[in-house]
């Protein structure tokens, strides 16, 4: 079983719906996972101890080098005044990406202060408070959709990334920033330190003053000179060839387990399931 993140039983979320349930099920059924982080793998163990007498094999999630990277997007996306780049959902369920960081970080500062823009790529459409934001002139913000070509380009010729999300099975964006030279302004949660190490600027997931402070006093010339070499450097370091390994370990592993009684009752359980569930409409 593929194991994204725990995100439902982290925020406590509801989980009474048929998909949920077949998921639960199959983490039970399961003998062996395959997780895109350390965190993940943590959580995992946590919320389901069963899983720790498992296999758990580990493969963070691959660069596209050929879009994301400094040689295929030297070209600045926008012209005019400086831009913070948010990429996906800003608020996800229950809230938990945090886009309200962002907002109260926007409200807090001085309006005379701030001489740049935000853009926003997918995700949500503006929010009530993001429309306010725009309308008490306090910044403007565009909402786009756009290519990847495009969007490493976007991304180039932006201040930095804004990534305030409280909780990722791995954290694509900020890597993808990193991959072209750009800085990433990023919480120290969940996984998102295996993404960027120590090349992000790292700020609370609670407090919006601090947000602020980063936002209007870093130098982020200076960042991006220093992170030129190391952000794409670090990039490198996360193929699909070595998560394809890393899953047939995994698999190898799995299969020269020997069957237990736990095991064949789990498998024979989802199996007796899948063929009930297979004639039910959703």
């Amino acid at each position: 079983m593929f194991v994204y993140d725990l995100i439902p039983e982290v925020f406590g979320f509801k989980r009474l719906n048929r998909g949920w349930m077949e998921r639960e099920l199959s983490l039970y059924a399961s003998k062996s996972f395959f997780a895109i982080s350390q965190n993940t793998k943590k959580d995992l163990t946590s919320f389901y101890p069963h899983t720790r007498n498992c296999e758990i094999g580990i493969g963070y999630p691959g660069i596209n080098r050929e879009t994301f990277s400094k040689s295929a997007s030297h070209t600045i996306g926008r012209v005019g005044k400086r831009y913070f780049i948010c990429i996906g959902s800003r608020y996800g369920e229950g809230g938990y990406k945090n886009g309200n960081l962002l907002v109260n970080a926007l409200r807090s500062m001085d309006k005379e202060l701030i001489d740049f823009d935000l853009l926003f790529v997918g995700g949500e459409e503006l929010t009530k408070d993001e429309i306010e934001l725009v309308a008490e002139g306090i910044v403007k913000i565009d909402r786009i959709t756009i290519s990847d070509e495009n969007l490493a380009k976007t991304i180039v010729g932006a201040e930095a990334l804004i990534y305030p999300s409280k909780y990722e099975g791995f954290g694509m964006p900020p890597l993808e920033a990193l991959s072209l030279g750009t800085p990433v302004i990023v919480t120290r949660t969940s996984s998102l330190p295996e993404s960027v190490g120590e090349l992000g600027i790292y700020v609370s997931s609670e407090n919006c003053e601090e947000l602020a402070l980063v936002m209007l006093k870093t130098d982020f010339v200076e960042i991006r000179e220093q992170i030129k070499d190391e952000g794409p450097k670090r990039a490198r370091k996360f193929s699909w060839d070595q998560t394809a390994i890393s899953f047939g370990n995994t698999l190898r592993h799995t299969l020269a387990q020997p069957e237990t009684e736990s095991s064949r009752k789990r498998s024979a359980i989802l199996t007796e399931y899948s063929r009930i569930a297979i004639n039910l409409q959703h």
